[in-house]
Protein backbone atom coordinates (compact mmCIF):
# COMPACT_ATOMS: atom_id res chain seq x y z
CA UNK A 1 0.00 0.00 0.00
CA UNK A 2 2.79 2.41 0.87
CA UNK A 3 4.18 1.81 -2.89
CA UNK A 4 0.59 2.70 -4.43
CA UNK A 5 0.85 5.81 -2.09
CA UNK A 6 4.20 6.99 -3.50
CA UNK A 7 3.31 6.21 -6.98
CA UNK A 8 0.19 8.11 -6.98
CA UNK A 9 1.87 11.50 -5.15
CA UNK A 10 4.75 10.80 -8.22
CA UNK A 11 2.33 10.76 -10.84
CA UNK A 12 0.60 13.72 -10.00
CA UNK A 13 3.06 16.04 -9.27
CA UNK A 14 5.59 14.65 -12.19
CA UNK A 15 3.59 13.00 -14.80
CA UNK A 16 0.96 14.93 -17.15
CA UNK A 17 0.62 12.02 -19.98
CA UNK A 18 -2.34 12.11 -21.26
CA UNK A 19 -2.90 8.62 -20.39
CA UNK A 20 -2.60 9.16 -16.99
CA UNK A 21 -4.80 12.15 -17.18
CA UNK A 22 -7.40 9.81 -19.13
CA UNK A 23 -7.02 7.27 -16.25
CA UNK A 24 -7.71 9.87 -13.29
CA UNK A 25 -10.66 11.31 -15.05
CA UNK A 26 -12.24 8.27 -15.10
CA UNK A 27 -11.62 7.11 -12.44
CA UNK A 28 -13.11 10.36 -10.65
CA UNK A 29 -16.57 10.16 -12.16
CA UNK A 30 -16.95 6.94 -10.37
CA UNK A 31 -16.11 8.61 -7.09
CA UNK A 32 -17.41 12.15 -7.56
CA UNK A 33 -20.79 10.66 -6.43
CA UNK A 34 -19.51 8.45 -4.40
CA UNK A 35 -21.04 8.26 -0.72
CA UNK A 36 -17.62 6.91 0.96
CA UNK A 37 -15.98 10.39 -0.82
CA UNK A 38 -15.11 12.60 2.25
CA UNK A 39 -14.06 16.51 1.99
CA UNK A 40 -14.07 19.27 -0.64
CA UNK A 41 -14.69 17.84 -4.03
CA UNK A 42 -10.69 18.93 -5.80
CA UNK A 43 -9.48 20.50 -2.49
CA UNK A 44 -9.55 17.75 0.05
CA UNK A 45 -11.27 14.17 -1.68
CA UNK A 46 -10.58 11.26 0.91
CA UNK A 47 -12.00 8.30 0.41
CA UNK A 48 -13.88 6.94 3.58
CA UNK A 49 -13.57 3.51 2.82
CA UNK A 50 -9.40 3.01 2.80
CA UNK A 51 -8.52 7.16 4.06
CA UNK A 52 -6.42 7.73 0.90
CA UNK A 53 -6.34 11.44 -0.50
CA UNK A 54 -8.27 10.61 -4.13
CA UNK A 55 -5.95 13.09 -5.96
CA UNK A 56 -3.01 11.13 -5.12
CA UNK A 57 -4.76 7.64 -5.29
CA UNK A 58 -6.33 8.32 -8.74
CA UNK A 59 -3.00 8.79 -10.25
CA UNK A 60 -1.60 5.71 -9.14
CA UNK A 61 -2.09 2.62 -11.49
CA UNK A 62 -1.44 -0.54 -8.88
CA UNK A 63 -4.39 1.42 -6.69
CA UNK A 64 -7.99 0.12 -6.66
CA UNK A 65 -11.76 1.34 -5.14
CA UNK A 66 -12.19 -0.61 -1.99
CA UNK A 67 -15.75 -1.00 -3.29
CA UNK A 68 -15.04 -2.15 -6.89
CA UNK A 69 -15.97 1.08 -8.68
CA UNK A 70 -12.35 0.95 -10.68
CA UNK A 71 -9.46 -1.42 -10.75
CA UNK A 72 -5.65 -1.52 -11.35
CA UNK A 73 -4.54 -0.48 -14.50
CA UNK A 74 -1.56 -2.19 -16.07
CA UNK A 75 0.27 0.43 -18.17
CA UNK A 76 2.22 -0.81 -21.52
CA UNK A 77 4.73 1.26 -23.03
CA UNK A 78 6.40 0.20 -26.57
CA UNK A 79 8.21 2.79 -28.03
CA UNK A 80 6.06 6.18 -28.40
CA UNK A 81 2.75 3.61 -27.83
CA UNK A 82 1.25 4.07 -24.33
CA UNK A 83 -1.71 1.05 -23.62
CA UNK A 84 -3.79 1.16 -20.62
CA UNK A 85 -5.82 -1.97 -19.77
CA UNK A 86 -8.26 -2.44 -16.63
CA UNK A 87 -9.16 -6.40 -16.37
CA UNK A 88 -7.24 -7.37 -19.33
CA UNK A 89 -9.45 -4.72 -21.69
CA UNK A 90 -7.78 -1.78 -23.46
CA UNK A 91 -9.32 1.23 -21.57
CA UNK A 92 -6.30 3.79 -23.52
CA UNK A 93 -4.32 3.53 -27.05
CA UNK A 94 -2.50 6.47 -27.76
CA UNK A 95 -2.06 4.79 -31.30
CA UNK A 96 -5.76 5.23 -31.67
CA UNK A 97 -5.66 9.10 -31.10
Amino acid sequence: MIAEIVEGWYNLLTKKHPAIQFMVKRRYESCKDCPFRKGIAGVTDMCGKCGCHLKAKLHSYQSSCPINKWSKVDCIIEGDSVQLKENNIIIYNNAEF
